[in-house]
């Protein structure tokens, strides 16, 4: 048989120890992060990961950009600051997101929805039927809505932002 080599580990603490990792930071900078080996060699890890923080900027304000595009947000600028605010079509948006990923509730169970918006607050009724709809809400009558998630929470929340939580009673109701 020939002489193997016997494969040893890196002792803690010594020099070489040290490089081994400087050298794996880099190598998660060029792997993990993304980093062109060419951005590494020109600009060090420290450069290449500025331009990757910039790179994430512009793209987080063209997605800002887009969201104000399709009505969700409204940005303003006061001072030298943005500041951005949820629309209606944002807040019934968010809602809708918050409640498709509600976790489901036990097989027995359905989240129950009843209203009963006076007849002077009509468009806000409406409203209230139209984002049960879109959220998977399924109408038992014009007034009484259920679905399989844990969807409570984030409907209270809307309905506080819509200041329509006082015609609304929200149940987590066993069906028999």
């Amino acid at each position: 048989m020939q002489n193997e080599k016997v494969k040893r580990q890196l002792k803690t603490g010594t020099k070489i120890l040290e490089t081994f990792l400087s050298v794996a930071d880099e190598m998660h900078a060029v792997c993990v992060e993304g980093h062109h080996p060419s951005t590494i060699l020109r600009y060090g890890v420290d450069g290449a990961r500025y331009f990757s923080e910039q790179k994430e900027r512009r793209l987080e304000r063209a997605r800002l950009k887009r969201l104000e595009q399709r009505k969700f947000i409204k940005i303003r600028k006061v001072g030298d600051e943005y500041h951005a605010r949820l629309t209606d079509e944002g807040a019934v948006e968010l809602m809708k997101q918050k409640v498709m990923s509600a976790p489901m509730l036990d097989p027995d169970f359905v989240c129950m929805v009843i209203f009963d918006v006076p007849e002077s607050k009509r468009k806000l009724r409406h409203q209230i039927r139209a984002v049960l709809k879109e959220a998977g809400f399924i109408p038992i009558q014009k007034s009484v809505w259920v679905c399989p998630y844990d969807a409570g929470d984030a409907l209270r929340e809307f309905l506080k932002i819509k200041s329509a939580i006082q015609w609304v009673r929200i149940y987590d109701a066993k069906e028999h």
